[in-house]
């Protein structure tokens, strides 16, 4: 139905601080890790290495996404409304997806944290809402397992 908003949850426990777990994946290089080998994002500004470096409130240029890392596949009109040391909330527009908000959460926990993201999105007319669920519910378990891959699991208390 066009119009319709989705919100997807993903989290995972972390067997790393909090602190480790926001150094590293709060990168262009970590994004690009959670999203390899399939995406890649090439940003606008190639001096932008650490999210923390970004301006906040207003439009930073479009990042491709890029499936295989050479071929065109999206576009994210780049906004950050906040970005803290241990997340951000993105709220940008997508060529797929008329609104489009992200927000991370790293949480410290004894022994490790927990990441969580939140996702909702609008897509755009003409766009299956199914599908857009579909492959962002994907693309962000995708992510999870490689967030899990690289810091481990933390044993359920």
């Amino acid at each position: 139905m066009a119009g319709e908003r989705y919100q997807l949850h993903f989290s995972s426990l972390l067997a790393a601080s909090a602190t480790e777990v926001a150094e590293r994946q709060l990168t262009v290089a970590g994004v690009n890790y959670e999203l390899g080998p399939w995406l890649r994002m090439r940003f606008p500004v190639s001096q932008w290495q650490q999210l923390r470096q970004l301006p906040r409130q207003q439009w930073l240029g479009r990042c491709w996404l890029l499936l295989l890392g050479w071929l065109p596949v999206d576009y994210d009109e780049l906004r950050f409304e906040e970005i803290q040391t241990h997340g951000f909330v993105e709220q940008s527009r997508l060529l797929s997806q008329q609104s489009w908000r992200h927000e991370r959460r790293i949480e410290a926990l004894a022994g490790g944290c927990r990441l969580t993201d939140r996702v909702g999105f609008t897509p755009r007319r003409g766009v299956p809402g199914w599908l857009s669920r579909h492959i962002i519910h994907a693309l962000f378990l995708w992510r999870h397992r490689q967030l899990r891959l690289r810091y481990s699991l933390l044993p359920h208390a």
